[in-house]
C-alpha cells in the first residue's frame, strides 16, 4: 500500500512538474512568475526576475522595473541560505537598474531594503554589503534621513573590516564624511575624508584617493575659511586619468569639473567657471541614460549661481528652469515657478527656488515693481513647503533639525522681503503671511511632538496599548546604551525602528480634531541673520515691525549676563530700561494686564518681568507675563485620567555638604538645605493628595509621573554642552539621571511641571528650533505647562518663592498670576541686597496658564 501511494505521489509530482514546464513555455512572463511564486520555486523565480530586469534595463523600460520591484517585496515562505543570497543579489540588481534608469530614490531604496532583509549574517553581513548596505546608506543620505544613513554606514564599516575589504573601507569613509557634512558636522566630516584618503593612499587605491580628495575639495569650496581646495583639486586631476577603465569614470570626471567650476566661481572668476559647468553636465549626460534626475538638478543649481554672479539673469533663470525640469519633466523653460502639487521631498527644489527668489529680488532692484518682490516671496514659501515635506519623511530628531535649520535661513530671507512689501502696502494679507512665517520660524519639532502627544486621547484601546509598549521599548533601548559592551549601532537601529512604528501608529489620527489655543495679547520675536522682527497683538492693534540689528541686541545680552552674575554688585542701572526700549517699547507703551512672550533664539534668555519701563517700574509690577514656545498651543482632548496624586514632589538627597561661606545655588551636586523645607511646605498645603520623596530611583519616578497632576522637582539640574539632566543623585553616572533626551521618550500627561533647579530653561540652542531645555522636554512629552529657570538660582530665595507660589495656586489663581504674586511677596519681604532680580526673576512660567482643574 505504502509503495503504491509513493508511486502515485511521484506520478502526480511529475505531472505537476511537466505542467509547470509547459506553462513556462506557453504563458506570458507575468503568468510564469505567478506560477513559480505559488509553487515556491524561488530559485527559478529569482532567475526569471534577473533576466527580465536586465532586459528592461537595456530597453530603459521603467514600468517593468517597477513591477519587478513589487514582486521582490512579496512575502516568501521558508527559504534556503542559497535562496536568501539569490533574492539579495536580484534585489540588488533590480534596485540598481531602477536607480540608474529612473533616478527614483524611493522605489530603488524599497528594493534595496528587501536585499538587506535577506542577509544571513546580521552583524557581519556578506561580500555584497558594498553593493547593498553602502547604497542604502547613500540613498538615505540623499533623502535627508541621516540617522538611518549612519546606521547602515556603521553596519557596512563593520562588515568591510570583518572581510578585510580595505579598498571599499576607504570609500566607506567618503560616504560617512558626506553624511556628517550634510548634518553640518564639518570638522568630523573633514576627519572622515582624511582618514579615507590615508587608507586609500596606503594601498595605492586610486578610486578611494579620488573620492576622498574630491570630497575634501568640495568641503573647502563651501567653507573657504577652513582652508583651500587647491591641493585636493590638483590631486584629483592627477589621479583621474588612472581611472579611465572604472565603471564610474564619467561620473567622477563630471564631479571634478563641477568642483573646478565651483572653485573658480567662489573666487570671482564667474565667466571662467561657465565652460567647466557645461562640460560637467555634458559628461554626466554621457554617464546617465536619463537626464530627468536629481544629479542634473544639482549641477544646474551650481551652474545658475555662476550666471547670477556674472549678472546674466536671463541665462540664470533658464538654467534654474532646466534644473526644475530635471525633477518635473512637464515643467517648461518659460514657466515662472512650479505648482505646489508638482513638488516632492527633494533638497534640489529648495536650492533652485531659493536662487530663483534671489533673481526676482534683483529684478525688483532694477524695476522697483512690487510684483517682482511678490514672486521672490512666493519662491521662498514654496521652498519652505518642500522642507516641510522632507522633515515629514525622516524619523529621528537630528535629521529633522537639519531641515529646520534650513527653514530658518529661508524664513530670514522671506521675512525681509515681506517687510519691504509691508512698508509699501500695510495690508492684512501681509500680516497673515507674516503670521505664517513666524509660525514656521521656530519650535517646529516641538510643535510636531506636542501635537502628537495631544492626539493620545484619541487612540483606540488597542493602539494605546501598542503605543505604551513601544514607549517602554524606546526607554529600554536608550538605557541599554549604558551597559558594558553594548552594541551601540544595533541599539540605534532598534530605536529607529521603534520610532518609525510610533510614527505609523499615529498616521491614521487626524490632528485637526485637536483643540487649539492662541494668545489674545502677545508679542512674538523672530531673529534673522542680521535683524530682529516682532509680530504682536496688543489692545486690538496688530503690528509687524523690524526692531533693530541683531548685533545691537547681542551687546545688550552680554550686559545682561554680567548684570545677573554680579547680583547686587552690578552698577549697570540703565540696562533693564535699554532692553525694554529695544524689545517692548516699539511694540506698545500700554501693556495689558496679561500678555504672552513668544521668544526666539537668545531672546529666550531674557526674563521680561525684570525689565523696567520709563518710570523705572519692573514690568511684572504692572502686568502678568507668561511665555510660550509657539503661537498655537494644543490642548489635550479626552484624557485617560486615572491619576491619584495632585502633587508629586521630589527633593533628591545629596551626600556632599554645601561649602561654608558661600551662597547655595541649585547648580552643583551638594546638599540643598532649603529644598526639603520647600517640598514639605507643599505637602502641608495639599495634605494627603501630595507625596514627597528624596528617592533617586528612576523607575519609581516614572511611575509617579503617571500618577500625578503636578510634578515638583527641588534639586540640582546640570546643563553642560549638549547634555542636560535632573540630578537624581550624586553618583555622577548619567544612566542614573533623568536626561532631557529620556524625558521625551515617554508621554506624561502632567498639568504642570515645576523645575525648581538651576538653568532648567537653558540648553542647546538649535537654529530654527530654539533652546532645547529640560522644561521644554517635559512640554514635548505631554506636560501642559512648566515653570523653568534661566540661571543658577539661589536655594533660599527659591524656596520662599515656591512656597508662596503653591499657596496662590492652591487658592485658585492662574499659574502665571500665582508666580507673579509670589515674586511680589518676595521683594516686599526681602532685605535690600536680596531684592536684586538675580534672586527672584529667574523663574518663568510657560505653556497653558489657566487655573488648575484638579478633581
Amino acid at each position: 500500500m505504502k509503495i503504491t501511494a509513493l508511486l502515485l505521489s511521484l506520478f502526480i509530482f511529475s505531472l505537476l512538474s511537466y505542467s509547470v514546464q509547459a506553462q513556462l513555455l506557453d504563458k506570458t512572463d507575468e503568468d510564469t512568475l505567478n506560477l513559480l511564486y505559488n509553487h515556491k520555486e524561488y530559485h527559478a523565480y529569482f532567475k526569471k526576475i534577473n533576466r527580465l530586469s536586465e532586459g528592461a534595463y537595456k530597453l530603459k523600460d521603467s514600468k517593468t522595473l517597477f513591477y519587478l520591484g513589487t514582486l521582490l517585496k512579496q512575502e516568501f515562505g521558508e527559504m534556503t541560505d542559497d535562496e536568501h543570497m539569490l533574492i539579495r543579489r536580484e534585489a540588488m540588481n533590480t534596485g540598481f537598474n531602477i536607480q540608474k534608469i529612473t533616478g527614483n530614490i524611493n522605489e530603488s531604496l524599497a528594493v534595496y531594503l528587501i536585499a538587506h532583509q535577506h542577509v544571513n549574517d546580521k552583524k557581519n553581513l556578506d561580500s555584497l554589503a558594498w553593493y547593498i548596505e553602502n547604497v542604502i546608506s547613500n540613498l538615505y543620505t540623499r533623502k535627508g534621513d541621516y540617522e538611518k544613513a549612519q546606521y547602515y554606514s556603521s553596519l557596512l564599516e563593520s562588515s568591510l573590516r570583518y572581510y578585510k575589504m580595505t579598498e571599499q573601507l576607504s570609500r566607506c569613509c567618503t560616504n560617512l564624511g558626506t553624511i556628517l557634512e550634510s548634518q553640518f558636522k564639518i570638522d568630523q566630516a573633514i576627519l572622515a575624508f582624511e582618514r579615507g584618503y590615508q587608507i586609500a593612499d596606503s594601498i595605492h587605491y586610486n578610486s578611494g584617493i579620488f573620492g576622498n580628495v574630491l570630497s575634501l575639495a568640495n568641503v573647502y569650496n563651501q567653507y573657504p575659511d577652513l582652508g583651500s581646495p587647491e591641493l585636493y583639486l590638483l590631486k584629483a586631476e592627477e589621479v583621474l586619468p588612472m581611472l579611465t577603465h572604472d565603471n564610474g569614470y564619467l561620473e567622477k570626471k563630471a564631479g571634478l569639473e563641477m568642483e573646478i567650476a565651483d572653485y573658480k566661481n567662489a573666487h570671482g572668476k564667474c565667466l571662467e567657471s561657465i565652460p567647466h559647468y557645461k562640460e560637467a553636465i555634458l559628461t554626466l549626460t554621457q554617464y546617465y541614460p536619463n537626464t530627468k534626475r536629481r544629479e542634473f538638478a544639482k549641477y544646474y543649481t551650481s551652474f545658475a549661481k555662476a550666471y547670477i554672479c556674472s549678472d546674466s539673469l536671463i541665462a540664470a533663470k533658464r538654467t534654474i528652469n532646466l534644473g526644475i525640469a530635471c525633477l518635473i519633466p512637464e515643467f517648461k523653460e518659460d514657466d515662472e515657478m512650479p505648482l505646489i502639487n508638482q513638488l516632492f521631498p527633494e533638497n534640489s527644489f529648495v536650492n533652485l527656488l531659493e536662487l530663483k527668489s534671489q533673481i526676482y529680488e534683483q529684478d525688483y532692484t532694477a524695476s522697483s515693481e512690487k510684483k517682482d518682490l511678490q514672486k521672490a516671496l512666493s519662491c521662498i514659501e514654496l521652498a519652505l513647503d518642500v522642507n516641510d515635506m522632507i522633515r515629514e519623511t525622516v524619523v529621528a530628531d537630528p535629521s529633522k533639525l537639519v531641515s529646520i535649520r534650513s527653514n530658518k535661513g529661508l524664513i530670514g530671507k522671506a521675512i525681509a522681503i515681506l517687510y519691504k512689501l509691508t512698508c509699501m502696502d500695510n495690508s492684512n494679507n501681509y500680516y497673515a503671511r507674516a503670521r505664517t512665517l513666524f509660525n514656521r520660524s521656530k519650535s517646529v519639532l516641538y510643535n510636531d511632538k506636542t501635537r502628537r502627544n495631544n492626539l493620545t486621547g484619541l487612540l483606540s484601546s488597542s493602539d494605546r496599548q501598542r503605543w505604551i509598549a513601544l514607549q517602554d521599548s524606546l526607554v529600554n533601548g536608550y538605557e541599554s546604551k549604558f551597559e558594558t559592551g553594548a552594541d551601540i549601532n544595533y541599539i540605534n537601529g532598534k530605536i529607529l525602528a521603534f520610532q518609525e512604528q510610533i510614527d505609523k501608529l499615529f498616521e491614521s489620527y487626524n490632528s485637526e480634531l485637536l483643540i487649539t489655543q492662541e494668545p489674545d495679547q502677545y508679542v512674538e520675536y523672530l531673529i534673522t541673520q542680521d535683524n530682529i522682527y516682532s509680530l504682536s497683538s496688543f489692545n486690538g492693534q496688530q503690528k509687524f515691525l523690524k526692531l533693530g540689528l541683531l548685533s545691537d541686541f547681542q551687546g545688550l545680552g552680554d550686559r545682561l549676563n554680567e548684570f545677573i552674575s554680579q547680583k547686587a554688585m552690578s552698577l549697570d542701572d540703565g540696562l533693564l530700561k535699554d532692553i525694554y526700549t529695544f524689545l517692548i517699547k516699539p511694540v506698545t507703551v500700554h501693556l495689558p494686564d496679561h500678555f504672552v512672550i513668544i521668544p526666539d533664539g537668545s531672546i529666550g534668555y531674557v526674563p521680561f518681568e525684570m525689565l523696567q519701563d520709563e518710570e523705572g517700574k519692573y514690568l511684572f509690577e504692572k502686568s502678568t507675563i507668561s511665555y510660550s514656545f509657539e503661537y498655537q498651543m494644543y490642548q489635550e482632548g479626552s484624557v485617560h485620567d486615572d491619576r491619584s496624586l495632585e502633587v508629586y514632589c521630589l527633593a533628591p538627597k545629596y551626600k556632599l555638604k554645601e561649602l561654608k561661606g558661600t551662597e547655595v545655588s541649585r547648580g552643583s551636586i551638594y546638599d540643598l538645605p532649603f529644598a526639603k523645607m520647600e517640598v514639605d511646605s507643599i505637602k502641608r498645603l495639599y495634605g494627603s493628595s501630595a507625596m514627597t520623596s528624596q528617592s533617586g530611583d528612576k523607575k519609581d519616578l516614572d511611575q509617579k509621573l503617571n500618577e500625578a497632576h503636578i510634578f515638583h522637582y527641588a534639586g540640582h539640574a546640570i546643563i553642560r554642552n549638549e547634555k542636560a539632566y535632573l540630578a537624581l543623585n550624586d553618583s555622577g553616572e548619567e544612566k542614573q539621571q533623568l536626561t532631557a533626551s529620556e524625558i521625551g521618550l515617554k508621554h506624561h500627561a502632567l498639568d504642570l511641571v515645576v523645575l525648581s533647579a538651576c538653568e532648567t530653561g537653558l540648553g542647546k540652542m538649535e537654529q530654527g528650533e530654539g533652546i532645547r531645555s529640560l522644561g521644554r522636554s517635559f512640554m514635548e512629552s505631554g506636560a501642559q505647562a512648566t515653570v523653568i529657570s534661566l540661571w543658577n538660582v539661589n536655594d533660599r530665595s527659591t524656596a520662599m518663592i515656591m512656597a508662596a507660589f503653591y499657596k496662590y495656586l492652591k487658592n485658585g489663581k492662574r499659574k502665571d498670576d500665582a508666580l507673579r504674586q509670589a515674586k511680589l511677596d518676595y521683594i516686599t519681604q526681602a532685605q535690600l541686597r536680596f531684592k536684586h532680580p538675580y534672586y527672584w526673576a529667574a523663574f518663568i512660567p510657560a505653556g497653558d496658564m489657566s487655573v488648575l482643574q484638579i478633581k
